[in-house]
């Protein structure tokens, strides 16, 4: 392994910027990474107000994760060419060290977990945050026995409502704005950071859904937003589908933004990743019902104690 005194002590990590979708992706997108963490919109929303920032250097993408009342850990390193991955594992790992704390990667795709054992980490299968990924035409059409509860909400709730799904652009943010405060103010108050936090993010997004190249639906019930989601196609044959609101006091409207989503606006793909649970049970319970066809397994890799 590298000898880490040789190593430079300072890595330059910036804010991420709208402007800065290009360099990312020419990362990502070359080293077919299709978890939901690495995609531009995903880096640019969650990582709003420096919670996320990156450092290019010497054909490397590192970053950087400082999310409030956690310690700072790392995203898996990103190479142009992968013959430089072990070199980029210990410079991040360095840099977190120098930085006080304990090295700690997440988010790592398989294609990279042998690199991580090779450095002296240990490697265990992060649950959590493993993508859901379904293929379109099912949530789509909802076909068979194993959807028939999702048919059955629907059809309850175009019976009792006459519903309408609308694309959504940067004249509908307070909409959806209000919506979501609406369906936060529901929830307990242990729960008030991760609100904040969402909160922050989907207003980062809606606020730049051009720039992204976002696809936002929504339903409409007696005018008024009742629902909505936001997605986006930063692969070939996958969307990613980031947010997802409905309130709740109306049944079936959860399947029905899903459903109206695939058949409106996500129809040109073959499958839509719904990104993770975060070891929710009730998120799990749901995302399980709708049946995924995979899941992109994910790693976390910390430092073997004898090594550190």
């Amino acid at each position: 392994m590298e000898n880490m005194s040789s190593i430079k002590e300072k890595l330059e990590f910036k804010e991420i910027t709208v402007d800065m979708r290009q360099e990312v992706e020419k990362y990502t997108r070359d080293a077919g990474l299709c978890s939901s963490e690495f995609t531009f919109t995903s880096y640019m929303v969650w990582g709003a107000r420096g919670k996320i920032t990156i450092a290019f250097e010497d054909g490397v993408m590192y970053s950087r994760c400082s999310f409030p009342g956690a310690p700072m850990y790392m995203m898996a390193p990103v190479c142009l060419d992968p013959a430089d991955y072990g070199r980029a594992i210990v410079r991040a790992e360095q840099y977190m060290v120098n930085n006080g704390v304990k090295p700690l990667f997440v988010g790592i795709a398989e294609q990279y977990a042998e690199h991580f054992r090779r450095s002296g980490f240990d490697l265990e299968e992060d649950r959590d945050n493993f993508d859901y990924v379904y293929e379109m035409e099912n949530l789509r059409a909802l076909p068979g026995k194993k959807y028939h509860a999702k048919r059955n909400f629907i059809n309850r709730l175009e019976q009792s409502e006459s519903f309408e799904f609308v694309t959504l652009g940067p004249e509908n943010i307070g909409e959806c704005i209000d919506l979501y405060e609406q369906w936060a103010s529901n929830k307990d108050e242990n729960d008030s950071l991760s609100i904040e936090w969402e909160l922050d993010a989907i207003r980062t997004a809606l606020s730049n859904m051009r720039e992204l190249d976002l696809l936002c639906g929504g339903i409409r019930i007696n005018g008024e937003i009742k629902a909505f989601s936001v997605a986006d196609k930063p692969w070939k044959d996958m969307a990613v589908t980031y947010f997802e609101k409905a309130e709740a006091e109306v049944p079936g409207l959860y399947p029905l933004i899903n459903q109206q989503m695939a058949a409106n606006l996500l129809n040109d793909v073959k499958y839509i990743n719904r990104e993770e649970d975060m070891g929710l049970e009730g998120l799990r319970k749901a995302k399980l019902s709708y049946h995924p066809s995979a899941f992109i397994k994910k790693y976390r890799a910390a430092k073997r104690q004898n090594e550190i």
